[in-house]
């Protein structure tokens, strides 16, 4: 077992990663995502200040998917064709996915797994907020995304029988995490999510998305909704799948 991380060594580390993962626009992004009040030319304004990230929208914009008849050349034209709010999504999904492939020095079919079981708990999550009508659903899909943060930021490949993939992780990895840093995963993403001034649900969601669905309260509300779509993504993805857990 390693040895603990004391807390500025801790901080050090999620400072690192989060400096090395994600463009300068991503909590613009974020903060924008949850804005009722954001436009067309607001959002192409900040996806334009990563030119990267400006090329894959207006890219994807001109897949014939969307069968449009003259080339999507610019950013605003790309969020009117996919709607603000998925154009937005679509902008989180892609920094994050490529910042912290950047970071995160996993072996490919290691990360393709991570990122499988994430992507298609963010999925599920939107879609229950959709029916519940309890919290925007792509408040639901963001918190998902960012809820197993940490586990990249905090890889280290000189200890890599410590790292636990997402659809692996289960309660009882909470008190190796707590010795190794101080806190778990998810404790370490809410604190991220709440240095980010992100709502408080959304910090509390992330916090709580490992706990015992049947300790929850029944009324639906995020926190219950990233919960269920977290475990239900843990049981279709993993490698070795305890339905009865």
């Amino acid at each position: 077992m390693a040895n603990s991380l004391s807390p500025d060594q801790l901080q050090r580390l999620l400072n690192q990663g989060l400096n090395m993962s994600f463009s300068p626009v991503i909590v613009q992004l974020v903060q924008t995502i949850l804005d009722p009040d954001s436009d067309v030319r607001q959002i192409a304004r900040i996806l334009g200040m990563d030119p990267v990230l400006s090329a894959a929208i207006v890219r994807l914009a001109n897949t014939p998917y969307f069968g449009m008849t003259s080339p999507v050349t610019s950013l605003e034209q790309a969020t009117m064709l996919l709607g603000t709010k998925e154009i937005l999504k679509l902008a989180f999904s892609i920094s994050i996915k490529k910042g912290l492939a950047q970071h995160c020095a996993l072996p490919p079919d290691k990360f393709y797994q991570a990122w499988r079981t994430i992507i298609w708990g963010a999925i599920v999550g939107e879609k229950l907020s959709a029916v519940s009508k309890t919290a925007p659903p792509e408040m639901a899909y963001l918190t998902i995304l960012l809820k197993d943060i940490a586990l990249f930021l905090l890889y280290d490949g000189k200890e890599e029988a410590f790292w636990v993939c997402p659809s692996e992780c289960r309660a009882k990895d909470a008190a190796r995490e707590i010795k190794r840093w101080g806190h778990t995963h998810a404790e370490i993403a809410g604190q991220l999510a709440l240095n980010w001034k992100l709502p408080q649900n959304i910090v509390q969601a992330i916090s709580a998305h490992h706990t015992e669905i049947a300790d929850l309260g029944p009324k639906p509300d995020l926190t219950l909704i990233v919960a269920v779509a977290t475990r239900w993504s843990e049981l279709m993805h993993s490698l070795s799948p305890d339905v009865e857990n």
